[in-house]
């Protein structure tokens, strides 16, 4: 198939610059016309420029994911970016410069040996960040060219996604760029944009890495166009994103962001409710977009930017090749160094074109590799050996810098209430050892394992004084140790509470998991009743009330004065119905109702009321399972609390067994008593005890 080559501008100087401008980039283009137009012709150039890099690149690469190690990830390290002046800023107020590679069309699978959007794979991205030093990847979602407004919306969708996952995951920032470019125009796909920014806007609201491009390249039309397509479709990003940065494209190829310095968008654009002097200032989190391509764009180009920074203008470099404005031809790498110098100079961000084995200047890897990850020195052409020589220095610079300065600050959170670099490491010599000088590397250790070992980070907080002196922390995170430490960062010190100075156990924890047992538990009272206890949990007050929740409850243990849970299900026939041998509902009925309701939890030694009646007949008369269960310990052992059982045994053995259910009723001394039940029943002694239910006691005949 056809590859898109883009064609930019070219600023005319005079008829003989016009003439090599087009016999270099081979277009028949009148000299009356100030833009190159949009082609679709393959481009040729010497085989030997695709095959081999014509720049050493001054690093040997492995492509191996294992062979590196992420100290901090790009995120980690800045956070949420926002526009301070000229320059992008991370969270901390600190000036970040952004290092990208820009997919190719993702919609294009390039022949038949390689798709483009296959290079979006987390291997491929890992070995970006941490090879090659890049931070940042841009997606061009093409509008036009077959692509997200012409019928492939959906697969297009998918990598989309799927780019963005994986740059999160690895905490990457990352561009979904609306790629216009043979369409010109952004308003051609205006209805399109708001619909594809308010899902995407929608779907990546929490993301702080996501940066949205609206509109690559507008080309042949002015300022006031792209401003007012800006102004329309900027309101749908920020209803769902309000601080996410936001690129716009400029004029000719996203080349004149000196038209938009001289008429920038401001917040009254984005928000007509706004008056006065609120609606003139510079709308927040936008830059502005210029793309160059080195054996095109010279100083005429970077003239513009100039203009545009010396205005005040933010301005982000989306899009550059080292090669001519068609992504191809011979490449200008002395020109693509003067560029990259004004960049430093600005704090400018930008991103390369192209990651792929495309047929052209501007791909980073020849044509014959068809690796989508782990690629070694061989597999680049000359644009990525000098991007990977540009950029990995920066990466390495920003890292050292990054290690060696003291901080206390991870992802927003500030921690030197509780830790101090210095205090940490001489004060654990394994950390020291392991980390060094890495000022992160040694926070990291303390937010992720130091503070759940209670490590003491600074000599200011102790988390066993702070644990031991707040019983409402311990009622509250019992031993989840990072949660004081934290606790004490956000509200403690704010609220005067003591960190430092030694405190022995100050109240007792009742409260486990959000319930309060303090209606059935005394710590004191629990471990002096338990010698077993006491030797085990000492003075720890959250140990014991966890072995309360977690087993002293189902044994049946008493943990205060008020609260006997026998006694309890003694007393109350209605929870014996319910809960039978179940012994932890009854501390739990007792703590949710049972005390509001007034029941008394102590006192009673033998179970009161019960069920007497079975199959319509009344044992009351001759059965009580108070008495028959204080009688005999073998029913206690296999019945516990469970009336229907003692009931049911009563009826089906104990009365055959002669056992005795009630102080009421004795079957010998009725026996005994009564010569004519001798004679009708002789030793079935289950049959005086249905006589004297259904007729005895009726003649008032005794039995006790």
């Amino acid at each position: 198939m056809k590859k898109i080559r883009k064609i930019r501008t070219i600023k005319k100087r005079s008829i003989v610059a016009v003439g090599l401008a087009l016999m270099l980039l081979c277009m028949n283009v009148s000299t009356t016309n100030v833009h190159a137009e949009e082609v679709e012709t393959e481009k040729t150039i010497d085989s030997t420029t695709l095959t081999a890099s014509s720049v050493t690149c001054n690093y040997t690469l492995t492509g191996r994911v294992e062979d590196y190690t992420c100290n901090a990830t790009p995120y980690e390290m800045h956070g949420q970016l926002s526009v301070s002046g000229t320059n992008i800023v991370d969270q901390y107020g600190n000036t970040v410069v952004l290092r990208g590679v820009s997919l190719h069309g993702i919609q294009h699978t390039n022949g038949s040996t390689t798709a483009f959007k296959d290079y979006v794979n987390p291997s491929a991205f890992q070995i970006l960040r941490d090879e090659w030093g890049v931070n940042l990847i841009r997606i061009p979602v093409y509008t036009a060219e077959n692509g997200y407004c012409q019928g492939n919306a959906s697969s297009m969708d998918a990598t989309i996604q799927s780019a963005v996952d994986y740059a999160t995951q690895l905490g990457m920032y990352v561009i979904i760029d609306w790629h216009i470019l043979s369409d010109g125009n952004p308003t051609t796909y205006q209805s399109q944009a708001i619909s594809f920014f308010s899902k995407y806007s929608a779907m990546y609201k929490n993301h702080g890495n996501v940066i949205y491009e609206i509109c690559n390249e507008p080309n042949n039309i002015d300022w006031n166009t792209v401003k007012n397509y800006a102004k329309t479709v900027i309101p749908y990003i920020r209803a769902n994103a309000p601080n996410a940065l936001i690129c716009v494209g400029t004029p000719q190829w996203s080349q004149r962001v000196d038209e938009a310095a001289a008429n920038p968008i401001t917040a009254g654009d984005i928000n007509p409710s706004l008056t006065g002097s609120a609606a003139t200032v510079k709308a927040s989190n936008i830059l502005y977009s210029i793309h160059f391509y080195s054996a095109t764009h010279y100083d005429n180009i970077r003239q513009y930017v100039v203009t545009a920074h010396n205005a005040g203008l933010p301005i982000f470099c989306t899009e550059f090749g080292i090669c001519d404005a068609s992504g191809n031809g011979n490449y200008d790498i002395g020109n693509a160094d003067t560029w990259m110098n004004l960049f430093k100079n600005y704090n400018i961000s930008f991103a390369c074109w192209n990651l792929s084995n495309n047929n052209e200047s501007s791909a980073m890897f020849v044509r014959s590799c068809t690796k989508l990850n782990g690629w070694t020195n061989s597999d680049l052409n000359t644009t990525g050996a000098w991007f990977i020589n540009t950029v990995r220095p920066m990466y390495q610079e920003e890292m050292a810098n990054y290690s060696s300065t003291p901080t206390t600050v991870y992802d927003g959170v500030d921690y030197s209430a509780v830790y101090d670099y210095d205090y940490y490491v001489t004060k654990y010599p394994d950390i020291k050892a392991a980390f060094g000088t890495n000022h992160y590397a040694a926070l990291q250790h303390f937010l992720l394992c130091g503070m759940q070992e209670g490590r003491q980070g600074n000599e200011e907080f102790n988390v066993v004084y702070y644990k031991n002196r707040y019983v409402d922390l311990r009622n509250a995170f019992g031993t989840n140790l990072k949660n004081y430490y934290m606790h004490y960062v956000i509200n403690g010190q704010k609220e005067g509470r003591d960190g430092k100075n030694y405190s022995s156990l100050v109240g007792r924890v009742t409260t486990l998991d959000g319930v309060d047992y303090s209606a059935v538990y005394n710590f004191d009272y629990y471990i002096g009743q338990y010698g077993d206890l006491k030797k085990v949990y000492g003075n720890d007050d959250i140990g014991a009330l966890q072995h309360f929740v977690a087993c002293g409850m189902n044994e049946g243990r008493q943990a205060c004065s008020s609260f006997n849970v026998m006694s309890y299900a003694y007393k109350y026939y209605d929870l014996r119905a319910a809960f039978r041998n179940d012994l932890r509902q009854y501390y739990i009925h007792y703590i949710i109702c049972g005390k509001k309701e007034g029941r008394i939890g102590t006192g009673t030694t033998t179970m009161q009321g019960g069920l007497t009646t079975y199959n319509g007949v009344d044992y009351s008369v001759v059965y009580n399972v108070g008495y028959y269960s204080k009688k005999y310990a073998d029913l206690r052992s296999a019945f516990g609390l469970d009336d229907e059982a003692y009931l049911m045994h009563f009826i089906s053995c104990g009365m055959n067994e002669g056992r005795q259910g009630s102080s009421k009723f004795n079957v010998l001394l009725y026996k005994n008593r009564y010569v004519d039940l001798q004679v009708a029943f002789g030793n079935d002694l289950r049959q005086y005890y249905v006589h004297y239910i259904q007729c005895g006691r009726i003649e008032g005949r005794t039995a006790k």
